[in-house]
């Protein structure tokens, strides 16, 4: 299989996401790339991080709520949905909100793990080919969504 991003491109992004970050005075950290380079998350203790990953259909920013030990983090879900028009409001673009999700991506629940998503515009291919300010775009619409 062949690697999706390199670890180069996605030190330039999760770069220029801190970089955005900490002029708005948030700090999040990133762990280092899958190794099939599909995605990169934030570090956290709480099961709670945002996740910026691609495939060969589609790119994508999400907030994963994992479960804790064993148990979904429903109220947590259900704190954040209750918000949904507010938060797409001040983000300016749709959520694909978990239920949503599962019927469009076809992926399996997971074992109470829940994800709201929002997808860009482009694809795997402009993102490695660094295609108009692709990189820009994704830190940027990641810094919005953490706000939101």
């Amino acid at each position: 299989m062949t690697e999706k991003l390199s670890k180069e491109i996605w030190k330039s992004v999760t770069d220029l996401t801190q970089s955005k970050l900490e002029e708005k005075g948030l700090h999040y950290e990133f762990k280092p790339p899958k190794d099939d380079g599909s995605y990169v998350k934030t570090k956290t203790s709480s099961g709670v991080c945002f996740t910026m990953a691609l495939n060969n259909r589609e790119v994508w920013i999400e907030l994963s709520i994992k479960a804790k030990t064993g148990q979904p983090q429903e109220s947590i879900y259900n704190q954040i949905h209750a918000k949904a028009i507010e938060i797409e409001k001040k983000l300016g673009y749709e959520i694909r909100w978990d239920k949503k999700d599962l019927i469009i991506s076809s992926r399996s629940e997971t074992g109470g793990d829940y994800r709201i998503k929002t997808i860009m515009p482009f694809s795997l291919d402009d993102v490695r080919s660094g295609k108009s300010n692709t990189v820009e775009s994704w830190a940027e619409r990641m810094v919005l969504f953490i706000q939101a």
